[in-house]
């Protein structure tokens, strides 16, 4: 009795491959330019992209600390903890006005435009301004300036990188990671 019914929707020649009325909708919900699984940023281009951000802060920091007088009280011995903190902060200031806008627009700093890659937090979204300056970078800029032991401690956060996850201390503690943009 192959074809004896009158609903409409049935149809005896009706095989797997033609689109089924009653499947649900398979709606793509990822957004433009989003992947499914982020890929990882290599070593490689986090080095390049820490390197030109490195680059452009000596541009400033280096002028700076001559003008103010820092390589004098370094050579001399005389910098102090609250001298050294003070560089820092107007290192960290310098770093907020150059690549703030990069950070809050797109995850990225200059350095990471130019290698192609940008931070993420743990659901693939970038995160906000505040977690990225204060999480991310102004927590490590404060553990370096540690005297005695804040080099070290700078060592240690590149260090993580060599994880599997390839998350430095600061990506732990702000909650992110770096994958390819």
């Amino acid at each position: 009795m192959v074809g004896c019914c009158p609903c409409p929707f049935y149809n005896s020649k009706q095989t797997m491959d033609t689109q089924n009325p009653y499947s649900p909708p398979m709606t793509d919900l990822t957004k433009p330019g989003q992947t499914a699984e982020l890929e990882l940023a290599g070593r490689g281009s986090r080095f390049g992209a820490a390197l030109v951000d490195g680059i452009i802060g000596l541009v400033f920091l280096v002028p700076m600390f001559f003008v103010f007088g820092g390589w004098a009280m370094l050579t001399s011995g005389e910098m102090g903890f609250m001298t050294s903190l003070m560089f820092g902060l107007l290192g960290f200031a310098f770093f907020c006005v150059v690549h703030g806008h990069f950070l809050k627009t797109s995850g990225q700093t200059i350095g990471k435009k130019i290698v192609g890659i940008k931070i993420v937090d743990m659901n693939g979204n970038k995160p906000d301004l505040v977690t990225l300056l204060a999480k991310r970078y102004l927590s490590m800029s404060l553990i370096s300036a540690i005297p005695g032991i804040g080099g070290l401690l700078a060592i240690v956060n590149i260090l993580f990188i060599f994880r599997s996850d390839k998350r430095c201390v600061h990506d732990l503690i702000a909650g992110t990671q770096v994958v390819v943009a």
